[in-house]
């Protein structure tokens, strides 16, 4: 259990943890009232609760806590109802998340919650008081709003910034409907409406064309689509900004249209390099050097625009270079370069801060020498640009770049890319070493922050990393582990903790991430990527200790869409991992000359995929048929209907007009398994088959010309239904599952 201290003690120990003296950066607040910040706490606890929300008592007093630190007290009062002070909105929704868990034995998750709260409510025995470490508790990646985010409307947003709420996020990135903008500031350019629309992206691209890497690829986006998005955005910021939130904007960051360099032929502007296997019909974008006079009106004019349109909370996101490289590499450049783009934010607003997503400096970690990065970092005053440690749960950039020459930091756990679905984490290295970052000599660290590409997996670690922001110190975590799983699914079950004991030892501890071979076009000499690549003995161990836990009407009455979700995701992993053992076997055979075995062990494999899409298609987050229709509801023209589920299969598949990243956003989903999976996976085995009856050797290339013809440029096309409700129950096939394939998983394994 997570360490609520009594008032009385909390004085002394947090006077050392505060910020460090940024002025401008420290001035900045939040502009809600006291009472906007109660009212959207007291909603938050209603949605939540709705039968129960008179049993709690929410106050918002600003005094409560040191400065830029988030302070929550809990008490009991006389009437068994619970009363909840908060120095904001955010620290007392936090507050009330904190009770859920650590008194009420409850879980709020990503897609669902455990929330059988005892009658009368749980007395905290003595009031209790608990601030925040750092200031700023950090949430999602430019990448999140593509893989995660592009379809939601605002009932799955307002659930998703609850979730931030109570989990202590008060920094949030929200970069919404920003197109409208770009579309605003580069007609006043003299840039056609054409011109625009063969610029921007398909909604599922837009975070790649935002950060300069893709253009025109599943675009182009319609009228209705860009007033939809602004109006959107109008919520979630009033939202996240009632609840005392500071959002991150997105700003100018110099990615230009191709004809802006007709309109300003003088205008130094530079074609960046192809990205990522794209041609360049799709990349080699054009970028304004941020030296050049036109790079401080554009600035000005995007911020004139969008402050217009929106407010602002005076932070800024700009990554002018993710994952390419400047036109220039003198550091004597790179310090004028940023130096120049601190001055355009501050054009039209002097407080201003630039938030920098930090992954370039590992992604081109061989043209970020220190010097260089030094330079860029350092032609910004110190606290008035904030670097986000994109993932420094395993490859942390602090330590290389001296923090960060002074600039302020947060220690970011990133823990997924695509959004795929293996299970993957460093928890024990995340509950140690973000307190490490804080010892660091010299330390500039003012956070902590969550980072995925993707959203609704792993979810214990995002749990672990989310607590990091009030934790005096690293938990236990046999002990942590055991308090999440009796909250997580209401009940208090010794097989289900062993089961997580075992997994958090190996998955969860693991230090490499690849692809999950289901998901891969098929290929052979795919173990180094598509394997796991931790112990899978103890998953084997999981799986009987799960399964005794099922046999228990206590577990099974009692059982939550949690623990149903994670049945779903265990076996999911198990059968992915036996997938692997078939493979190995069947490669094997093509090596031995051995058909009928082939044939043997390639039908098993098949009827694996089968089962995994039973599996999977029983709870309602595995579906791809959400994933589509949430897309095709967003629309309100047949045109973008069909564009947007172009988009959302495209992303999940090809990634691209060709497969330029084929498979990087792949998902282990109901209907995807079935219609797009199984086919490739089958065909492949068809294609060596036939080579092995005809003794001559498989042609890789002329099978993925044929897989592109036939299973996977068609898919994207198509128009058939996939189903977005849930069949099957997930308890019986579990136990079908074990009864069918224990044996091999503990052989194997």
């Amino acid at each position: 259990m997570a360490l609520i201290l009594p008032v009385s003690l909390i004085a002394v120990i947090i006077a050392p943890l505060a910020s460090g003296d940024y002025g401008l950066l420290n001035s900045i607040q939040s502009l809600s009232s006291s009472d906007q910040q109660k009212a959207a706490v007291e909603g938050l606890v209603t949605r939540y609760l709705p039968e129960r929300k008179d049993e709690f008592v929410i106050e918002i007093d600003a005094s409560l806590g040191p400065s830029n630190l988030d302070t929550f007290e809990l008490a009991t009062l006389a009437d068994n109802r619970l009363k909840i002070v908060g120095s904001s909105g955010v620290a007392a929704a936090l507050g009330f998340g904190s009770y859920l868990k650590e008194y009420g034995r409850c879980q709020v998750a990503w897609s669902d919650a455990q929330l059988n709260l005892s009658h009368p409510l749980p007395k905290v025995p003595v009031a209790q008081r608990r601030t925040s470490n750092d200031r700023f508790s950090y949430y999602s990646n430019v990448c999140t709003f593509g893989y995660t985010y592009v379809w939601w409307n605002w009932t799955r947003w307002q659930r998703e910034i609850d979730w931030m709420a109570v989990n202590g996020i008060n920094f949030p990135l929200a970069f919404v409907g920003q197109e409208t903008i770009l579309q605003r500031v580069f007609k006043r350019l003299g840039v056609s409406e054409t011109q625009l629309e063969e610029w921007f992206t398909g909604p599922a691209f837009l975070p790649w064309f935002r950060m300069g890497n893709l253009v025109k690829w599943g675009g182009p986006l319609s009228l209705t689509y860009l007033s939809g998005q602004v109006q959107l955005q109008h919520q979630i910021l009033k939202r996240m900004r009632e609840f005392g939130m500071l959002p991150v904007l997105p700003a100018f960051a110099g990615h230009v249209p191709a004809a802006i360099s007709q309109i300003f032929p003088t205008a130094s502007i530079t074609k960046l390099s192809l990205w990522s296997h794209f041609d360049g019909n799709y990349t080699g974008t054009y970028y304004l050097n941020p030296t050049d006079p036109l790079y401080p009106k554009i600035g000005h004019i995007y911020i004139e625009e969008y402050v217009s349109e929106f407010g602002t909370d005076h932070f800024y996101n700009i990554d002018p270079w993710n994952e390419m490289e400047p036109a220039e590499s003198s550091v004597a450049y790179l310090s004028k370069a940023s130096s120049a783009i601190m001055s355009s934010l501050r054009s039209h607003d002097p407080k201003a801060i630039w938030v920098l997503q930090g992954w370039m400096f590992s992604h081109n970690a061989d043209f970020w020498t220190k010097e260089r990065a030094k330079a860029f970092l350092t032609g910004v005053p110190k606290g008035e640009m904030i670097v986000l440690d994109l993932a420094a749960e395993y490859q942390p950039m602090y330590e290389k770049l001296d923090s960060f020459f002074g600039q302020p930091f947060l220690f970011c756990m990133i823990n997924n890319y695509g959004g795929r679905m293996g299970l993957y984490g460093h928890m024990d290295s995340v509950s140690k070493n973000v307190f490490k970052a804080r010892s660091f000599p010299n330390s500039t660290l003012i956070g902590t922050g969550l980072t995925m590409e993707g959203t609704g997996t792993n979810y214990i670690t995002y749990e672990l990393m989310n607590e990091m922001h009030v934790r005096r110190a690293p938990p236990d975590l046999y002990e942590w582990v055991g308090n999440y799983t009796s909250r997580r699914y209401g009940v208090e079950n010794m097989n289900l903790q062993h089961a997580w004991t075992k997994i958090l030892l190996t998955a969860y501890n693991c230090s490499d991430y690849g692809k999950e071979l289901v998901i891969m076009r098929p290929r052979w000499k795919m173990r180094s990527t598509a394997f796991p690549a931790y112990n899978t003995s103890s998953l084997a161990d999981s799986i009987d200790d799960v399964q005794k836990a099922l046999q228990m009407s206590s577990v099974t009455s009692a059982a939550s869409l949690l623990l149903r979700h994670d049945v779903v995701d265990l076996w999911r992993e198990a059968l992915y991992v036996l997938l692997c053992k078939f493979y190995d076997a069947l490669q094997i055979d093509v090596q031995a000359g051995d058909i009928d075995h082939f044939r043997d062990i390639g039908g098993r494999f098949l009827e694996l995929l089968d089962d995994l899409e039973s599996l999977v298609g029983s709870h309602h987050s595995y579906l791809l048929g959400t994933w589509v229709n949430d897309a095709e509801q967003l629309a309100t023209s047949e045109a973008d209907k069909y564009l947007f589920r172009f988009n959302a299969l495209n992303q999940v598949t090809l990634w691209g007009p060709n497969g330029e990243i084929t498979d990087y956003a792949g998902k282990q989903w109901a209907g995807l398994i079935k219609q797009y999976y199984h086919k490739r996976w089958s065909m492949f085995l068809a294609y060596n088959e036939m080579a092995l009856s005809k003794s001559i050797k498989f042609n890789q290339r002329m099978f993925e010309e044929d897989l592109f013809t036939f299973v996977e440029q068609p898919f994207g096309l198509s128009q058939q239904n996939f189903s977005a409700s849930p069949k099957g129950n997930t308890f019986l096939l579990a136990n079908e599952l074990y009864t069918k394939y224990s044996s091999f998983i503990h052989d194997l394994f």
